[in-house]
């Protein structure tokens, strides 16, 4: 029975030791698990900050790119209206100049007429001819902005270098 008890004695000895050495081991798992945490953790808020380096950098790009492009579209805008404003100009002193031929025209067949009292056909379609003329030098005049807007446009449009929907009026 001593037998017995000797040995039920360092059983529970010997399952403890065991438990011990087992929780040594785990302990020393654990120990070893929390190092390679902490070093993934490291890892990875370093490439964290990496990545936000490079997403901060690619919106900086972002935003420069939108500004180049918005100063060259606003660029393009106020070339297209001083062209569309120099067309204008231009349609109204080809306007005052046809007007202005046509009166010198009406003028000197006045004066000559003043001298002349022919009645003769080709004199009466002449005047005729001159009074057509300044009826349409006024109409030319009345149309104004509507034309001179019709012809920058179709100006452009020959050219290929704007679409409908890109022509600002600047006036």
């Amino acid at each position: 029975m001593q037998n017995e008890n000797k040995q039920s004695d360092t059983q529970p000895d010997d399952e403890l030791s065991t438990v011990r050495a087992q929780n040594a081991v785990l302990q020393e798992q654990i120990v070893e698990l929390n190092k390679r945490l902490a070093q993934a953790d490291a890892e990875h808020a370093e490439e964290l900050s990496f990545l936000k380096q490079e997403h901060a950098a690619r919106g900086q790009k972002n935003q420069d790119l939108n500004l180049r492009y918005q100063q060259t579209k606003d660029e393009k805008l106020k070339r297209i209206g001083n062209t569309i404003t120099l067309a204008k100009r231009v349609a109204e002193l080809e306007t005052e100049v046809y007007v202005l031929r046509k009166e010198l025209e009406f003028a000197l067949l006045s004066e000559n007429d003043g001298e002349s009292d022919c009645e003769c056909e080709d004199c009466d379609s002449e005047m005729t001819d001159i009074d057509e003329s300044a009826s349409e030098a006024s109409f030319v005049l009345e149309k104004g902005e509507a034309e001179q807007s019709n012809y920058s446009t179709s100006l452009f449009r020959s050219k290929g270098s704007l679409s409908p929907a890109s022509i600002v009026f600047v006036g």
